[in-house]
C-alpha cells in the first residue's frame, strides 16, 4: 500500500483497477484528472493487482494527485474494485479500466443525468480503437444494443433495464458506469468470486431495484487489444457459463418466463463457444460434449447441427474447425 492520499470532500471518486498496464494506466490516469474541472475535488484511487510490471514507476508521478494501493495478486475485478470503492469517500462512485481513456466531459455529463434521472446507475456509451488506433462503431453499435436502449428510455431512465439486460446479454462495462455509493451500500458491491462479467452481474442487481439512465454520448475510448480479459478464451467460456448458470438461479429470471428462455438460449449459446474452443485446441471429445449439453438446453441452437457434424470423419470435423474459425 502506498501514495494513499484523502480529498477532504470529493465530490466523486473514480476507482482505476490495474494489472500489468504500466503503458495504458498514465494516460488513463491524466484523463480522469483532466474531467475534474467543473465538478469540484475529484478522488482518485488505483488499485493495483499486485502488477509484475513498471506499474509502481509509472504511478509515482501522480503521488499527490492519486490514492494508490498495491495488492497481492488476486485476478479478480470485481474485488480489486471493492477494494477502491471501500476506501472512496464521495457520495458518488465512477470506474474507468486502466487500458481506457474518459473523453471530455464524461463526469460532468454523467453525474447531470444523475442528478435529473434520479438514477442509481448511469453509464455511457464508448468510442472503440483497434490495436492499430483505427476508429470502429462504438459500443453500443458494436454489439446491437444502441437503438434497443434508446427505445427503453421512459422518463429519463431505461425502463425494466434488468430484463433488457437479461434479455440482450450486458451493455453496461464496468468502466463507464458511475454509482451513487448508497446504492452500492443497499445492494451489495461486485461479486469478488466472478472473473468476467462481475459488471453485468451488479448491473442486473442495481436495475432490478432501481433506475438506469444512459449517457449516449460516448464518455470512455476503449482500446481493443491482446491484453484485453474477455479475449482470454481459456477464461471466458468457463466463467461465461458460470455466469449464466447464477442467472438461471436467480428468482428474478425464474418468475419470469421470457427470461428463463432468454437465459437457456444464452448459456446453449456459451456452450456453443466452448466446444467450438475444444475443436480449436484438438479435443473433439470435450467439444461434443458441450455442443450436446448446448442442443439440450435450445435443440434450436447451432449447437445441434455442429453436434451432428462431428460424428462425421476427420476430414469434415476439420472442414468445420476452419468454418467456425471464419465465422468468429
Amino acid at each position: 500500500m502506498a501514495l494513499q492520499r484523502r480529498n477532504p470532500t470529493p465530490v466523486l471518486s473514480v476507482v482505476i483497477p490495474t494489472f500489468n498496464a504500466a503503458g495504458f494506466l498514465p494516460r488513463a490516469i491524466d484523463s480522469a484528472l483532466r474531467n475534474s474541472p467543473g465538478i469540484g475535488d475529484l478522488e482518485v484511487i488505483v488499485v493495483d493487482d499486485g502488477s509484475t510490471d513498471a506499474t509502481p514507476t509509472a504511478v509515482e508521478r501522480y503521488r499527490d494527485r492519486i490514492c494508490y494501493y498495491a495488492l497481492p495478486h488476486c485476478g479478480l475485478p470485481g474485488r480489486v474494485r471493492n477494494y477502491g470503492i471501500e476506501r472512496s469517500h464521495a457520495d458518488v462512485v465512477a470506474f474507468l479500466d486502466a487500458d481506457d481513456e474518459c473523453l471530455p466531459g464524461r463526469f460532468d455529463r454523467q453525474l447531470r443525468l444523475l442528478k435529473e434521472s434520479g438514477a442509481d446507475l448511469v453509464f455511457c456509451d464508448s468510442a472503440m480503437h483497434d490495436e492499430n488506433g483505427n476508429p470502429r462503431p462504438t459500443f453500443l453499435e458494436k454489439i446491437g444494443a444502441l437503438s434497443l436502449v434508446r427505445q427503453a428510455i421512459r422518463d429519463g431512465s431505461i425502463e425494466d433495464c434488468f430484463g433488457l439486460l437479461i434479455k440482450t446479454g450486458n451493455f453496461i462495462n464496468g468502466g463507464v458506469m458511475m454509482i451513487r455509493r448508497a446504492a452500492l451500500d443497499r445492494v451489495g458491491f461486485f461479486d469478488p468470486s466472478i472473473r468476467i462479467g462481475e459488471d453485468f452481474e451488479l448491473a442486473t442487481r442495481i436495475a432490478a431495484e432501481g433506475r438506469v439512465a444512459v449517457d449516449f454520448t460516448p464518455g470512455v475510448l476503449r482500446r481493443e487489444h491482446g491484453n484485453n480479459i474477455s479475449a482470454d478464451w481459456r477464461k471466458r467460456w468457463p466463467d461465461s457459463l458460470a455466469l449464466y448458470q447464477h442467472f438461471q438461479a436467480n428468482p428474478r429470471v425464474q418468475s419470469r418466463p421470457e427470461l428463463r428462455q432468454s437465459v437457456r438460449k444464452k448459456t446453449a449459446q456459451v456452450y456453443r463457444g466452448m466446444g467450438s474452443w475444444h475443436l480449436g485446441e484438438g479435443d473433439s471429445s470435450s467439444a461434443r460434449q458441450c455442443w450436446r449439453r448446448g442442443m439440450a438446453l435450445d435443440p434450436l441452437t447451432a449447437s445441434t447441427a455442429f453436434w451432428l457434424m462431428s460424428f462425421l470423419p476427420s476430414g469434415w470435423l476439420r472442414r468445420l474447425q476452419r468454418w467456425k474459425t471464419c465465422k468468429e
